[in-house]
């Protein structure tokens, strides 16, 4: 029997002849779509609902394919359509869902997707994308679940590993997270952000080798990354390898041009390059940013202006301390050390030690929101030693612990009992490894939170807890806001008040005490010789004959890092070469190659009538400046915030060190050292003696070959470089306290 003529055919042939033409289209059109053919996938699903307009079929594959052209608005009302129809379809939800969150409407898709899964808790689509969701809407436990739920319906689904290692690492699980990033990346070894995570993860975790290797890796697939350059840059910091740091923070900037904390990044790896020019030049860059008045990038820019002497008049309003007052105590932290050098009279540094005491009053008033495991018991201890904890992150190879080292190493272990606590670990520094080996107990915190330090410090039950930091790098001082032991004392690290009420006390001596009434927050307790010890002895030797006697002219200079210099001590330095006609000055120091640096300085002395040709320039090596002081005849100290380190040594090599100081303690700390090795005639209490005994001093050729032949012999057998007499001194400060304290 031969088809009848459709026009001639029944009606219900017409319609059956319909429908198959019309599933052949739909067929037609889904196997172009599985071949990945969406042009004519898409025509044969549209020719399809022409004449089937409300078949739920078409009108599902339909919308799938509007979603992966992301024609979102058409695909949402398609399904939404299929799912009037059938409210409870879970593949429907899930597509849904994945709709909203590709427009980043991830409340809209948690609301779905959490519909999906609880309709059909089988399906792994809806619960590994419940899991992506939630990692966009930072509901991190919620996304840890819906993974693992994925993962136990179906263990192939690599990249929910992925999610649990996000899910891990952003609530600081990072153990956990390394687990399952090492999962996912072997599935996956050209991830560059799950790479980037992985390494995050370790470095915070403390694998800080493996974690700069796998940065690498990550930075090489993705150099256009900002997240991972600014990383990169990171960990490259952390490992002091400065020019690739730069090199990094640059890349990432090519990626964010506008983000102001990679600025502040690379400009900081840039001052420790001492490559102050371009420093300067990105500053400059810096301040032009649409954001910056609020991002609190002020204090990059002023540290970058102190180095190379560039004082303008926003900078002279902060000399007046004005800049304080228009913010609130919890910013203070750290502009005190900026400011310091500012404070010359009495009335600035009470200004200043107000300022402190109002963050010291914040910073208890918020700790009390602090719970802790345990809380600092009153009346005697039962334990015999005097337990004394240090805090501080100058616990390694820096200035602090040349003043430290010589109690550490001679303190008397039958009485006392030592617990540190510092939040840099250099476990391959020399110094650090010298004071882990004799004390009790040191501890690492460096990704520790506040509230996890205090419990640390509590349970070791210390009698006198001591920071060394105040309010510079890395500290945490703020930590003592709470009572952490029943004594708290402030010592070396820091030349101002803390400012906290909790600080008992800070130590001092006869010569650095300051004489001010209402200045400090602490009871002074001041040591009956050296307030700290120098450890002298690793210099290098020298031949004693002064420059002079080589160059024909007196060669005034300094040491002191730039971040210390002033239009005050700069116009005192130029009334000393008025003074001595025959004399230069001289800077040594690693900055001073800088092109601004260098004729910011010269400039300033010539507004006091020095030809610039008398200041001269030394660019050193970090740390390779000892044998240099030899160049100098006499040393002149900064005003009001004093040497300290560079004083001491300045002495150890045999080179004079003429001081001005005044009734406050950033200004004593160099009479403290001078008058303990047993030259107080050095030091001046104004700026007029300052000049006359430099002046003196370099008219007097005698005197200066004696200092020079004598001054290191006397300085090493002086209480300054006694370390017996000061640990001996310490143990009996010590055991006053706790005496006086009810805890023996």
């Amino acid at each position: 029997m031969s088809n009848p003529n459709p026009e001639n055919a029944p009606q219900s042939w017409q319609v059956f002849a319909k429908q198959r033409a019309s599933r052949k289209t739909i067929e037609a059109g889904f196997a172009a779509h599985q071949a990945g053919d969406l042009i004519k996938a898409e025509q044969g699903y549209r020719d399809f609902l022409a004449a089937n307009p409300d078949d739920m079929g078409g009108l599902r594959l339909l919308g799938t394919l509007c979603y992966q052209q992301k024609k979102y608005d058409e695909a949402e009302a398609l399904l939404l359509k299929v799912l009037e129809a059938n409210p409870n379809d879970g593949e429907i939800l899930n597509n849904l869902g994945a709709i909203y969150r590709d427009q980043e409407k991830f409340e809209a898709a948690q609301e779905i997707f959490v519909k999906a899964v609880g309709l059909n808790r089988y399906h792994w689509q809806s619960h590994g994308n419940l899991a992506k969701n939630c990692l966009e809407l930072k509901n991190y436990e919620l996304a840890f679940t819906a993974a693992t739920e994925a993962l136990q319906l179906n263990p192939d689904l690599m990249d929910m590993h992925k999610v649990l290692g996000d899910s891990a690492m952003y609530t600081r699980k990072y153990d956990v997270a390394v687990s399952e990033y090492r999962l996912y990346v072997e599935h996956a070894p050209e991830d560059a952000e799950a790479i980037n995570n992985l390494a995050f993860s370790l470095e915070h975790g403390r694998g800080y080798d493996e974690a700069m290797r796998l940065y690498k890796i990550a930075f090489d697939l993705r150099p256009d990354s900002h997240e991972i350059g600014l990383n990169y840059g990171n960990i490259l910091m952390f490992f002091k390898r400065y020019n690739e740091a730069v090199e990094a923070y640059r890349k990432a900037l090519v990626a964010k041009p506008m983000h102001i904390q990679t600025y502040i990044s690379l400009i900081q790896a840039m001052l420790y390059q001492f490559n102050l020019d371009r420093a300067f030049y990105y500053t400059k860059v810096l301040e032009t940013l649409p954001d910056y008045e609020k991002s609190g990038a002020k204090s990059i820019r002023d540290r970058v202006y102190e180095y190379v002497f560039a004082f303008g008049e926003e900078d002279l309003r902060s000399a007046n301390l004005e800049h304080f007052d228009n913010l609130p105590p919890q910013a203070y932290s750290g502009m005190f050390l900026t400011s310091i050098k500012f404070c010359t009279d009495a009335e600035k540094t009470l200004r200043l030690s107000t300022y402190a005491k109002n963050l010291g009053n914040f910073l208890a008033e918020t700790s009390k929101m602090m719970e802790t495991k345990t809380t600092v018991m009153p009346g005697p201890r039962a334990h015999k030693k005097i337990r004394l904890g240090l805090l501080s992150s100058d616990l390694r190879s820096h200035v602090v612990v040349k003043f430290l080292l010589p109690f550490i190493k001679t303190y008397d272990r039958d009485v006392i009992s030592i617990n540190c606590y510092s939040p840099l670990r250099q476990v391959e520094d020399g110094n650090q490894k010298i004071i882990r080996e004799h004390v009790d107990q040191f501890h690492f915190v460096e990704h520790k939170t506040m509230q996890d330090i205090a419990n640390l410090i509590l349970e070791d039950e210390n009698d006198v807890l001591i920071d060394l930091n105040g309010f510079t790098a890395d500290s945490r001082l703020t930590v003592m806001a709470k009572r952490l032991a029943p004594v708290h004392m402030e010592w070396i690290g820091y030349p101002f008040t803390t400012g906290l009420p909790t600080i008992d006390y800070m130590i001092f001596d006869r010569y650095n005490q300051p004489e001010l009434e209402g200045y400090g927050s602490e009871e002074p307790l001041v040591m009956p010789n050296s307030y700290a010890c120098y450890e002298s002895g690793s210099e290098p030797d020298f031949d004693p004959t002064p420059a002079f006697e080589k160059n024909g002219f007196i060669t005034f200079g300094t040491f002191n890092n730039p971040n210390k210099y002033t239009p005050t001590i700069i116009e005192s330095w130029a009334k000393c070469l008025l003074a001595a006609p025959n004399s230069i000055f001289m800077f040594i120091r690693p900055e001073v190659g800088s092109e601004v640096l260098r004729e910011n300085l010269q400039n300033e002395f010539a507004k006091h009538g020095v030809d610039k040709e008398r200041v001269q320039f030394h660019a050193n090596p970090l740390g390779q400046h000892l044998h240099l002081y030899r160049a100098l005849d006499i040393s002149l100290d900064v005003f009001p915030l004093t040497g300290g380190t560079t004083t001491c040594e300045s002495m150890s090599m045999g080179v004079p060190v003429v001081s001005r100081y005044g009734p406050f303690h950033h200004s004593r700390l160099s009479r403290s050292f001078i008058s303990n090795a047993g030259f107080p005639d050095l030091c001046a209490d104004n700026e007029a003696q300052f000049v006359n005994i430099a002046a003196n001093l370099a008219d007097d050729p005698k005197l200066l070959r004696w200092l020079h032949a004598n001054l290191r012999p006397i300085m090493r057998s002086s209480p300054l470089c006694d370390a017996q007499l000061f640990s001996d001194d310490f143990k009996q400060m010590l055991a006053t306290v706790v005496s006086t304290h009810g805890l023996r």
